[in-house]
């Protein structure tokens, strides 16, 4: 019995900062109700009366809800991120529970797109006020009826559509705004794998700059637009900082030489997504797949 009550500490944290997390958004009657405010995005601390913009809760500039909604999460007038808490939210916002915060909010807000139900998945969902008053009233009737009759049933409601994914070419380009804008300093600290790693030559940082650009342009994701100036290597550079690994090679026409369709699979969700590279062979590779017959340079496997 005593085995059954014990809890895993860090899945009771998780649960923690998953419940102080959704104090970050459409919490302005709740910041009307603080007095000092913290940001987890840059570890400020401001009163309520600095906040000037409230904006409304989106992703990749969709409102997350449907219809008109009106402007009620508070922007942190430091470093202009949606990520501000109040002291009214009941729990003690110190260094560490920001730092917690920073990095549970990556994981939510960009690669969960704000799903936290794998927090929690045998918990069932909340009842309203007239679902549990129906199921008083119906737990009653079984009692009050004789032995032998039929069981009540409960209607059945058809279970709800399922939210709709982002697409992974949405995802990256949100992912290549955030390096170009912070640079790979900022960005390591703030992602979730730390990512680029440590160490990261110049060489391979300016690999990243030039393909985070294009990504951003809207470049890699068709034909008649790849990616260019970035090698097999930067590729999978580039892709490994924004949570993908290498899946498989699809085959090309022949008419495109030097044009690479790469699978690359999320980690974490799993959903593929497929690059388009353009390899430019070197002189040097020219000459080698001269020497060896004609059968040109070799792609990246």
């Amino acid at each position: 019995m005593l085995d059954l009550l014990k809890v895993d500490p860090e899945v009771l944290f998780k649960r923690a900062l998953a419940r102080l997390h959704r104090h970050a958004f459409s919490n302005r009657e709740e910041i009307d109700r603080s007095v000092s405010c913290r940001c987890f995005r840059c570890n400020g601390q401001f009163h309520r009366k600095d906040i000037r913009r409230w904006e409304v809760r989106t992703w990749h500039g969709e409102p997350v809800f449907p219809g008109p909604q009106p402007p009620d999460t508070a922007v942190c007038p430091k470093c202009g991120y949606p990520s501000v808490i109040g002291d009214a939210c009941g729990s003690d916002l110190n260094r560490r529970v920001l730092k917690e915060l920073s990095r549970f909010d990556a994981v939510a807000r960009y690669d969960s797109h704000f799903d936290c139900t794998w927090i929690r998945p045998d918990e069932p969902p909340a009842m309203s006020r007239k679902e549990r008053l129906l199921a008083r009233r119906r737990r009653a009737a079984a009692r009050a009826k004789p032995a032998g009759s039929a069981p009540l049933k409960a209607p059945v409601k058809p279970p709800p559509p399922p939210p709709p994914r982002l697409p992974m070419s949405g995802y990256l380009r949100f992912k290549a705004a955030r390096f170009l804008a912070e640079g790979h300093a900022l960005y390591r600290r703030t992602d979730a794998l730390r990512q680029p790693p440590e160490g990261t030559s110049a060489e391979d940082l300016e690999l990243l700059r030039v393909g985070f650009a294009q990504i951003v342009e809207g470049r890699g994701f068709l034909r008649a637009t790849p990616l260019e100036h970035l090698g097999a290597r930067g590729l999978e550079l580039l892709m490994q900082v924004a949570h993908f690994e290498l899946l498989r090679h699809q085959p090309t026409a022949r008419a495109e030489p030097g044009l690479d369709a790469v699978v690359f699979r999320q980690r974490g969700s799993g959903r593929e997504v497929v690059v388009f590279n353009l390899v430019t062979p070197t002189a040097a590779e020219d000459e080698n797949g001269r020497l060896n017959g004609g059968l040109g340079t070799e792609r990246c496997g």
